[in-house]
């Protein structure tokens, strides 16, 4: 009883804390979003996680956007047009004239040019993409800027319309640049500097970002979009459910499946759908422990129980993921080594390992508040019970897991997480996540997985402009990575979006998951 009343208090206190903030204000002018997990960041150079980006998003432009609900169609955002030359090779944007950023300066091609080359020369997650593309940046005019690649890249828009490309107010940020910290990023950890729709009001960490319309945004204030975006992190997804249901929040990301099927059928609530190229799986460290052998890995894969976290876990709102691409992307036939759960094949391979009755503990840390993440894990744990394996389970915040994730000693034996895709290929997924370029907070390698062989075939498919030689190496890399098996990999996700049905045009996007522009959604 003591359990159900102390939930039941938490509820009210969560409902008051969302609704007193707005209480003076116009609920039809603002919008309230509870997310389960707190922004990393606020820096457009460093932010690779959905409530950074979701926040950066609102508060800065980029060259150019992606159009609507398509991965791969492109639309001007800052650039009024641009043109194409060398074979694919350079890339020149003609800026929209009278762009101003949310100090009132201007913004120029300078402000591009320096944008970029920071992220860049941070080197952090978005950095690493663009290093390894661009060449070098020239500003031809006040409104003209040049982009010359290494090499010809079918989806270099797609690339800079996501955040690390964000353009900044240069002269705000060299303002805060130190000796020890040239590129300010102390400074814009928790502040921005953009000319997007909306500016920063606040940021209680771990509580709530408030968002407040830019008054000098390029695009204008004509029609009722909001004066202002709260975005709660609430998280438990009960909770998240019950606001949404109440009216206290507006939108409501990342319900529970269990949920998501109640409230599909409750009257004032919409649920939003769309196939996405977002995957979820479950991380194997391959520097620590018994997890070292390939075959105790391999062990942990055929021991899962599909079936169970698919149809019974996650009620059937996900699709099973065979390998380390999304079925969009990549088709698996018979000569991939996908993996299916065969106890008797698990034992064997544990014997092989040495541990012929299992014997050891691995420790698995798992974001709090994450239904889909805790489900993996607990299906885990159980999966392997007749191997002999235990498996201790911790719950925490997503920001203290990416922080042990890209520190290679504090790193976790084992991590279940999702990769949001930043474009429509193949090359996004397998290189980020699986060469050894990637460690920590390079790119997304979080297995710390290493082999030569996968290093030099993904380096060499990757700006290949032969499509069949492209698709026989990642073939062939591919198949290397899922009998090395840093991995465990578990589902393609669907976006699903809950909403009340006052909510009017909210766009889902498959790239841009869990991030709206609000600027273009009203009530």
């Amino acid at each position: 009883m003591r359990k159900g009343i102390g939930i039941l208090v938490l509820s009210l206190i969560v409902a008051l804390m969302v609704s007193f903030p707005v209480m003076a204000l116009d609920r039809s002018k603002v919008v309230i979003v509870a997310t389960p997990e707190d922004p990393t960041t606020l820096d457009p150079g460093v932010a690779w996680d959905p409530k950074s980006e979701l926040v950066i998003r609102n508060c800065y432009n980029t060259l150019v956007v992606l159009d609507g609900p398509s991965a791969t169609k492109v639309k001007g955002e800052l650039a009024e047009k641009w043109t194409v030359g060398d074979n694919g090779k350079s890339y020149t944007f003609y800026l929209k004239k009278g762009v101003k950023f949310q100090d009132g300066t201007e913004l120029t091609a300078k402000d591009v040019k320096y944008s970029i080359e920071r992220t860049i020369k941070i080197g952090k997650g978005p950095g690493s993409q663009l290093k390894t593309v661009v060449k070098n940046i020239e500003v031809l005019g006040k409104y003209e800027v040049k982009i010359t690649l290494k090499h010809p890249v079918p989806w270099f828009l797609t690339l800079i319309a996501q955040t690390g490309s964000a353009v900044l107010n240069s002269k705000l940020v060299k303002s805060h640049s130190t000796t020890k910290d040239p590129w300010a990023q102390n400074w814009l950890h928790d502040k921005v500097a953009g000319s997007g729709p909306y500016t920063l009001e606040s940021w209680r960490h771990e509580q709530q970002v408030v968002l407040k319309r830019n008054p000098n945004y390029f695009m204008g204030w004509k029609k009722p979009y909001f004066e202002k975006v709260i975005i709660r992190t609430i998280k438990e997804p009960s909770e998240r459910r019950l606001l949404l249901e109440k009216g206290d929040v507006d939108i409501a990301y990342r319900i529970s499946e269990d949920d998501i099927l109640k409230v599909k059928k409750e009257k004032g609530i919409k649920v939003l759908t769309q196939p996405s190229l977002t995957i979820f799986y479950i991380g194997l460290n391959t520097t620590k422990g018994p997890l070292k052998d390939v075959r105790v890995r391999q062990a942990l894969a055929y021991a899962f129980d599909y079936n169970a976290f698919i149809k019974y876990a996650m009620k059937g709102l996900v699709r099973r993921l065979k390998g380390p691409e999304p079925s969009a992307i990549w088709k698996y036939d018979s000569s991939y080594p996908v993996y299916y759960r065969d106890l008797k094949k698990a034992k064997k391979l544990l014997a092989e390992a040495g541990y012929p009755n299992g014997g050891f503990t691995l420790n698995f840390i798992v974001e709090t508040g994450g239904y889909i993440h805790k489900q993996a894990a607990l299906v885990l744990q159980q999966s392997v019970k007749k191997l002999g394996i235990k498996i201790n389970i911790q719950f925490l915040s997503w920001t203290t897991i990416w922080a042990k994730m890209g520190n290679k000693k504090e790193a976790p034996q084992i991590f279940d997480t999702h990769w949001y895709a930043d474009y429509a290929d193949p090359e996004d997924f397998v290189q980020y996540e699986y060469h050894s370029s990637m460690f920590g907070n390079k790119g997304f390698n979080e297995s710390y997985y290493k082999n030569p062989t996968v290093d030099k075939l993904l380096d060499e498919a990757r700006y290949m402009t032969d499509k069949k030689k492209r698709k026989e190496l990642y073939a062939k890399a591919i198949k290397i990575i899922m009998r090395d098996c840093p991995a465990i990999w578990l589902a393609e996700r669907l976006q699903i979006v809950a909403t009340r049905d006052w909510i009017k045009g909210y766009v889902l996007n498959p790239i841009y998951y869990e991030m709206p522009c609000f600027y273009g959604i009203h009530k």
